[in-house]
């Protein structure tokens, strides 16, 4: 290399680290004044981190730069500022950029608020001032390679893969409820058991997953109640090591759902039943010899269904909406069949923020149990468990809460109106007819939805919200909006209603549409002027009692006909 090629790469090498560091205040964590500002926010429920991809069952983690969190297009998600040490002066200051660094948009809210269309976008960057103190923050990682060009965070918003990858073959994102946070173990983002992990029983290096001498039987992780529902597709587990297969292993994993995740300290048992919640499907998950090398460690666990009237035992597969906490339980290791693996383990990371002045609990609860043998009086295995929290199993010195590597494949179908002046309830008149909007002077008949699903074979439902038929004084029909030729994403409900018949003057329906993965209410009313409306004139009259036809006291609104006590005096008849 000659003297002038040499003083090119150094002067682009010295350009990009001029660029790093100039980027502005935003560019990288920064407190300055008073230690107690101290500016971060909390990630949105449900907003799962991926930093593996598997392209045809293959699994690849992805470049540093290239981590992100999974949004559902066209749905509101909220970063709430947690900054320590604010006050009534605390000023907000949010920052917006495209994958390329530019300002999309920005804000001075206490809380930031996006809703966006399928796109890659950085993570947002929050700013905090209280006089001369100030604080930002930007989820990134660390220094990529020898460059040292800070690499933020990424939010992808899209329904798959499909949308937003350049990849060919089948693509899919493995999803984490916690950060795959980097370690100084040569640069390793994920732990396995041979960097850090506690030894069990007389096994030295630690191995401690699939047979071992310890009999722990399982592990698990929880996923927290996401803002918005997903399509759970399968279950995945990365496994490491110097994992040796001597034939094929069949792994089961159950998802239940959970009223809430249970909480945990340190490495406390946990109060979880043996049936933690509902059982909503069941998996199998096949470990071959060629796992390791062929995979990278991937283990993919096909869903069955735990339908009683399915025709046969977990035969029918099934991809469950989900919209509450979930937990994934992957057991039986000491069957006879585990056996035939040998120094197999799952792999293990802290889940914190990418800085050590920024590793804070990210409000969701501690997510990854072990299912944790009990000794006898004589210090041998009872043959019971419990499950024991994961934290503290590290002893590098950490003391934050861990993950285990069980991720999620999911869809995040979505379903939105296509305007924003729609406020999801319509009132018809006491003489029906069809629903009509006039938005800018076009008119619009019924109601318009950003729709990922065609509703002629999207497997479609409109029903009132509880389960219940569309009572029949509606009629409602579905029509897919094309542009040439194709489906565009438009999916029209065309509404009609009944005459209000004589002696009524007030009904309401509340009508889900929904699909896989997705949902929308919307509120039909329906007045006779001469009535109901009248009353409503009245801010002084309010309802104070309900009774059903018979005669008995209601505490509300119930379905079919309610009868309605105003403070006035008066009564009216309402359906429901």
């Amino acid at each position: 290399m000659n003297k002038k090629s040499l003083l090119i790469i150094i002067a682009m090498v010295m350009g990009l680290n001029v660029w790093a560091q100039s980027a502005g205040p935003e560019a990288s964590p920064v407190s300055t004044s008073r230690a107690s500002l101290n500016a971060r926010y909390q990630r949105p429920a449900g907003a799962f981190f991926s930093h593996i991809t598997a392209v045809d069952g293959v699994a690849h983690y992805n470049r540093v730069d290239d981590e992100f969190i999974m949004l559902k297009p066209y749905s509101d998600y909220t970063f709430h500022a947690l900054a320590d040490g604010i006050g009534p002066e605390t000023q907000f200051h949010w920052g917006c950029y495209d994958d390329h660094g530019w300002m999309i948009y920005e804000c001075d809210t206490r809380d930031l608020t996006v809703n966006n269309e399928p796109c890659r976008q950085q993570t947002p960057r929050l700013s905090v001032r209280d006089g001369s103190s100030s604080s930002s923050f930007e989820w990134y990682n660390p220094s990529y390679g020898w460059l040292q060009v800070i690499c933020p965070i990424m939010m992808v918003t899209a329904v798959n893969p499909s949308q937003v990858s350049a990849q060919e073959g089948v693509v899919e994102y493995l999803l984490s409820s916690c950060s795959p946070g980097r370690h100084s173990f040569n640069d390793d983002r994920l732990f396995t058991a041979l960097d850090g992990l506690l030894p069990y029983g007389n096994n030295a290096r630690g191995w401690w997953l699939g047979k071992n001498a310890s009999h722990i039987d399982g592990i698990a992780q929880a996923f927290e109640r996401p803002t918005h529902p997903y399509l759970l597709k399968k279950v995945c587990l990365m496994i490491d090591g110097g994992a040796v297969v001597t034939g094929d292993v069949t792994l089961t994993c159950k998802v239940y759902r959970l009223d809430k995740i249970p909480a945990y300290h340190d490495s406390q048992s946990v109060s979880l039943p043996e049936v933690p919640g509902e059982l909503i499907a069941t998996g199998k998950g096949m470990v071959t010899p060629g796992t390791i090398t062929q995979k990278n460690g991937l283990v993919e666990f096909q869903l069955y269904s735990c339908d009683p009237s399915a025709p046969g035992p977990n035969q029918v597969t099934c991809q469950p909406t989900v919209e509450d906490p979930i937990l994934v339980v992957v057991d039986g290791y000491n069957d006879p069949e585990a056996a035939r693996l040998v120094d197999f383990t799952a792999t293990v990371y802290s889940d914190i923020f990418y800085n050590e002045s920024m590793a804070k609990d990210e409000g969701y609860g501690e997510l990854a149990y072990v299912k944790y043998p009990l000794t006898d009086d004589e210090g041998g295995f009872s043959g019971n468990y419990e499950w024991r929290g994961l934290n503290h199993l590290m002893n590098d010195g950490m003391t934050l809460k861990t993950g285990l590597s069980i991720y999620i494949v999911a869809d995040h179908p979505y379903l939105g109106f296509l305007s924003r002046k729609e406020s999801g309830e319509y009132q018809f008149d006491a003489q029906g007819g069809m629903l009509q909007h006039k938005y800018d002077n076009e008119m619009i008949s019924g109601i318009q939805f950003h729709a990922w699903t065609p509703s002629v074979n999207g497997e479609w439902t409109v029903a009132a919200v509880g389960g219940d038929e569309v009572p029949d004084w509606l009629d409602i029909e579905l029509i897919d909006n094309e542009l040439n030729g194709e489906f565009n994403h438009v999916v029209s409900a065309l509404v009609t209603a009944e005459p209000l018949p004589a002696g009524l003057n007030y009904r309401e329906a509340v009508v889900r549409f929904a699909f896989p993965g997705a949902y929308m209410d919307y509120t039909f009313k329906q007045q006779n002027s001469s009535g109901l409306a009248e009353l409503a004139d009245k801010t002084d009259v309010v309802p104070i009692e309900y009774y059903d036809t018979m005669g008995r006291r209601l505490q509300g609104l119930r379905q079919g006909i309610t009868i309605v006590k105003m403070s006035d005096g008066t009564t009216v008849k309402i359906l429901k």
